[in-house]
């Protein structure tokens, strides 16, 4: 008689799913008993777990008794065990206790697709799985590869969906003002979707606010509560994200705003966006106000006004815009920001700390007109190259629009004939034990996405006027990236912070009056490389003329408006591009390269 157990478990733990748990172990003795040479030896039953979680602490002991071996998988960084994680592995020293469990349906067994792991290795012990609703039995090795992975992908579909449900409820309880938290705001204390203020907390807030109205930053700020022991909630002192977590929270005025991130698609690894201002709901007056709008506000006018560095000088700001940027030429030390009288200057810290550095000390103003003076110097080469993609990309537009650039429509439907065929010898392999299950996976993805990107490119070019028309608009998109990218250089001071934070990778100090600058702009040619849709266009012979852009000799030396006057190796003027007349250049020069034009020397 084949021994078997049983395996069933609820999504919540209310009274209507204990009964429904009830009713399933009813089920599973009333199957078990419709044939003779089935034992029924054992119910293993989970209660209010979801199925997407596989810590399940029956389940579990069911796998052990299976004869597998569970253990927690370690993190690697922290050498504890991660949450939820484990290893399946065989035990060869325990045998299975029984020879199938029996499931009602794939929605009792872990949803996510892991668990694969767990059948091929209850397989590799004689224990099998059967699905009593599907009728799937894992002995079969095309239920075990093919057939069961489906059901648990609409299993898990049908709990996304669900989950979507939830959502638009917390959506529709958001527009009502109704206020779902989850009950850590520092402050107050949270039941029954109202907020109370918890008063001992509300005077930290107070006071936080308060200082930072005063003109303290916010280092100083967490200085002043650990004087006076506060802590957090968690008996913890204050740290700089907490203290920047409650001046930018409006709760603490007594608003309340709700649907202002999008987390993205239900279970996936997407970082969670800002939606726009218009999308928010915003419902004045309903959270007890522990500080006034007025005082909020000032604190945000000083947060703002901190985004200028021009408006931070004078004031303590706890990070300077050369944050980790400065290195000593002379020790290969860091420059650390100090105050001498008010005014910010940066020293070398081996000098500082070990006294074995003699460098110059460098105060702020020197350092920025010394910085503004090598981004300037680095402009005439991003506009250098800048105008060179420009103008292939103009050309490459011209081609497409004047019917210059053929399509071969053929061409695609004869590859994706081919990947067709290809995904029916990898089937054939894998029914054939030829290859193993991981291979098949990984090569059958890679002809689906293959597959996709040909039938979405034959699709779109189907109508090649609406196919040139969307190309030529990608291209206009991406000249105009490269025309912002020009321009957060055109107005050095304005944009200081930003170009030293995005385009300066370090600045080396030789001394107060020199300084070497070492950037991390983007490679235009290899940034173009990655925009494939535009990139497979172009010729072979455009696509060896942009590899060449960095060996080109011609550069861009001077600008006068709109003017850019090119010469070769620095050598006299050969020739001067109006950037506005760029397109007509390229137009009136079909066929030629950036090189070919300016190596005629054809004068603008």
């Amino acid at each position: 008689m084949k021994k078997v157990c049983a395996y069933t478990r609820v999504s919540t733990d209310s009274t209507d799913q204990i009964n429904s748990l009830e009713n399933q172990v009813k089920y599973f003795e009333i199957e078990t008993g419709k044939r003779d040479d089935i034992k029924l030896t054992k119910i293993y039953s989970d209660e209010g777990l979801t199925g997407t979680n596989v810590n399940r602490p029956q389940f579990l002991q069911m796998l052990r008794d299976a004869g597998l071996h569970v253990s927690p998988q370690i993190s690697s960084f922290t050498g504890k065990p991660l949450k939820n994680k484990f290893n399946y592995e065989i035990n060869p020293r325990v045998q299975p206790a029984f020879e199938e469990i029996w499931i009602k349906n794939t929605s009792r067994f872990a949803r996510n697709t892991l668990s694969q792991e767990i059948i091929d290795n209850l397989t590799s012990k004689g224990v099998y799985i059967y699905f009593i609703e599907q009728n799937i039995n894992t002995r079969d090795e095309l239920n075990r590869g093919l057939l069961l992975k489906l059901f648990q992908v609409f299993d898990e579909q049908d709990s996304k969906d669900k989950s979507l449900k939830v959502m638009q409820g917390r959506k529709t309880a958001a527009m009502r003002g109704k206020i779902i938290s989850n009950g850590k705001l520092f402050g107050y204390d949270y039941a029954e979707h109202e907020f109370t203020i918890n008063e001992p907390e509300a005077e930290i807030v107070r006071e936080i606010f308060n200082l930072y109205a005063g003109g303290l930053g916010i280092r100083r700020i967490i200085q002043a509560l650990n004087q006076k022991g506060y802590k957090t909630r968690r008996e913890r002192n204050f740290s700089k994200s907490t203290v920047n977590r409650i001046l930018e929270n409006e709760k603490y005025t007594g608003d309340y705003t709700a649907n202002i991130w999008d987390s993205g698609v239900i279970f996936s690894k997407k970082t969670p966006q800002l939606k726009p201002k218009d999308k928010w709901y915003i419902h004045e007056d309903i959270i007890p106000a522990i500080i006034s709008k007025e005082l909020f506000n000032k604190c945000q006018r000083i947060k703002n006004s901190k985004i200028n560095h021009k408006n931070q000088r004078g004031v303590y700001h706890g990070t300077s815009v050369f944050a980790g940027k400065l290195i000593c030429a002379n020790c290969g030390s860091k420059y650390h920001s100090n105050r001498d009288r008010g005014k910010q200057f940066y020293n070398c810290s081996g000098k500082r700390k070990t006294k074995t550095c003699r460098n110059d000390n460098i105060y702020f103003d020197n350092l920025e007109k010394l910085c503004i003076r090598e981004i300037k110097n680095q402009i005439f080469f991003f506009t250098s190259k800048e105008i060179f993609i420009k103008y292939a990309l103009f050309s490459l537009q011209y081609k497409l629009q004047s019917g210059q650039v053929v399509f071969d429509f053929e061409a695609l439907k004869e590859q994706e004939e081919i990947l067709k065929e290809q995904e029916e010898k990898l089937l054939e392999l894998y029914l054939e034990n030829k290859i193993d299950k991981d291979i098949y996976e990984q090569k059958f993805e890679s002809l689906q996405m293959q597959k996709q990107e040909l039938i979405r490119k034959r699709q779109l070019k189907s109508n090649e006027k609406s196919f040139i028309d969307q190309q030529c608009r990608e291209i206009d998109s991406y000249i105009d990236m490269l025309s912002n990218q020009n321009d957060e250089f055109a107005s050095i001071s304005e944009n200081f912070e930003y170009i030293i934070q995005k385009h300066i990778k370090q600045i080396k100090i030789i001394n107060n009056e020199k300084i070497e600058v070492e950037f991390k702009l983007l490679n235009l040619a290899d940034q173009l490389r990655q925009v494939n849709e535009i990139y497979s266009l172009f010729t072979e012979e455009d696509i060896r003329a942009i590899e060449q852009i960095d060996d080109i000799p011609y550069r861009a030396e001077y600008i006068r408006g709109n003017k850019i006057i090119f010469s070769k190796d620095g050598q006299g003027v050969l020739m001067t591009i109006d950037a506005n007349k760029l397109k007509q250049l390229a137009i009136d020069n079909a066929g030629k390269s950036i090189v070919e034009v300016l190596a005629g020397n054809v004068s603008q």
